[in-house]
């Protein structure tokens, strides 16, 4: 049995990149994804109701507080939270590599 089969799994930041790709292998597995981000709707790609998809920033309390509702009301439950949303910050453009 997969241990991941029918997990619910809430993941900040899946909107691209490492997020992306880690919310598909997860629904390889048979996890429900709730994607969690700022643009981008990982669920257009997996309209079987495998995926939730809600747009909000993670610096914003009362969408925090939005998407979990949701997430909760979609799924019933949150049993994986991964907290994945960042933001990349070229060096100064004074740094040049060695």
């Amino acid at each position: 049995m997969n241990y991941l089969e029918n997990k619910v799994i809430f993941i900040t930041g899946a909107a691209s990149g490492i997020g992306r790709a880690t919310a598909n292998v997860l629904l390889e597995q048979g996890a429900k994804v709730f994607d969690f981000s700022l643009k981008d709707r990982l669920a257009d790609e997996h309209p079987n109701g495998s995926v939730q998809s809600f747009n909000g920033d993670v610096g914003n309390e009362s969408d925090v507080q939005a998407a979990f509702k949701h997430c909760v009301e979609a799924f019933g439950t949150v049993d994986i939270l991964i907290n994945n949303a960042g933001l990349g910050i070229p060096p100064p453009t004074c740094l040049k590599p060695i």
